[in-house]
């Protein structure tokens, strides 16, 4: 990670994490996927998220996994309680990472004060 060029550096961080991807929107209606997973790095600009088990779903698969880039997540943290949207940019399924860029922080002070304390 140090040879990286990020505007935001990461940071190491492990916190649990609730994430929500939006698959589809039909008619105002969201066909979601909700899935447990840990922060690996963070950053004011993204952060990566580490999964324990891949979610049996067929959108995880090296097959298919690039049909989950750009789509939406809410991400929902409890230490401290923060709420992030943002927007996948990267799946591995071999590492069990997925990448968000994010769009918007629900308290940008206790995201701050995670990102300064890691």
């Amino acid at each position: 990670m140090a040879d990286e060029k990020r505007e935001y550096p990461r940071k190491d961080a492990q916190e649990a994490t609730m994430m929500k991807i939006v698959l589809e929107e039909d008619a105002g209606e969201q066909k979601t996927l909700r899935v447990f997973a840990e922060t690996k790095d963070i950053s004011w600009g993204g952060f990566c998220l580490k999964f324990s088990e891949i979610p049996q779903d067929e959108r995880f698969t090296p097959e298919n996994a690039h049909l989950l880039v750009d789509k939406p997540v809410i991400v929902k943290m409890h230490r401290p309680k923060v709420t992030i949207w943002g927007n996948i940019i990267r799946l591995d399924i071999a590492r069990r990472e997925l990448a968000v860029i994010i769009a918007k922080i629900s308290d940008i002070d206790q995201w701050q004060a995670l990102c300064d304390r890691t």
